[in-house]
């Protein structure tokens, strides 16, 4: 698969965000994953083990890229020691950039002092 031929499915693959993104409610359905990838299929004109293995290599190369830039960004270096990718598709895989941050937690539990609400607690036996 050229170049272009690259693009023009990582382009496709940000459309499906169900397929790269574990936060989206239709993530964890096989058939609706599997119906996206036949859409694939009949759009690029390449078998789905095709494209599944070049979007898995272009993430891959995406990951380690997004890395080494991440590495050289340290506190106190100025931004002309920060790596600029020169990758061809690291542009058109950004979208992926907050695919693995973690989703906000909602705290069940109470504070201390909410959950005696002020009252005193005695040890002592009466």
């Amino acid at each position: 698969m050229n170049q272009e031929s690259s693009i023009r499915l990582t382009q496709l693959y940000q459309t499906y965000r169900f397929l790269w993104d574990p936060k989206d409610k239709g993530h964890h359905n096989r058939m609706k994953r599997g119906d996206a990838w036949k859409e694939m299929n009949e759009i690029m004109q390449h078998p789905v083990a095709v494209l599944k293995a070049k979007i898995k290599t272009l993430m891959g190369s995406y990951r380690s890229e997004r890395s080494r830039k991440n590495k050289t960004r340290v506190t106190g270096s100025g931004s002309e020691g920060v790596y600029e990718s020169k990758w061809f598709a690291y542009k058109y895989l950004h979208f992926l950039s907050d695919k693995d941050n973690p989703r906000e937690t909602v705290t069940t539990e109470t504070a201390e002092s909410e959950t005696h609400s002020g009252t005193e607690v005695s040890t002592e036996p009466t």
